[in-house]
């Protein structure tokens, strides 16, 4: 597995309950993901990550929401300033 490789969450749910959102925003900073984006995480690649973010997903469908987990390989590290 290529060593940029990074295990990604995409997801959206109903704005209320808000519980639902701080309670999965919780579950996420606990299992050390890093947030890149309104609403996408990060987690190197591995066995034990996928069923991390497969138990989330799993919860967020479950309170009517949309989850992607997908493999990501990030070409660059950082977007230089001019080219916004």
């Amino acid at each position: 597995m290529p060593e940029n490789e990074w295990l990604t969450l995409n997801f959206t749910l109903p704005k209320e309950p808000s519980r639902i959102r701080v309670s999965i925003w919780r579950k996420l900073k606990k299992c050390g993901s890093v947030n890149i984006g309104q609403s996408i995480w990060l987690l190197p690649v591995s066995e034990e990550n996928i069923s991390i973010f497969k138990a989330i997903s799993k919860e967020i469908f479950q309170h009517k929401g949309i989850a992607y987990v997908m493999k990501s390989i990030f070409i660059t590290e950082t977007i230089p300033e001019n080219n916004y």
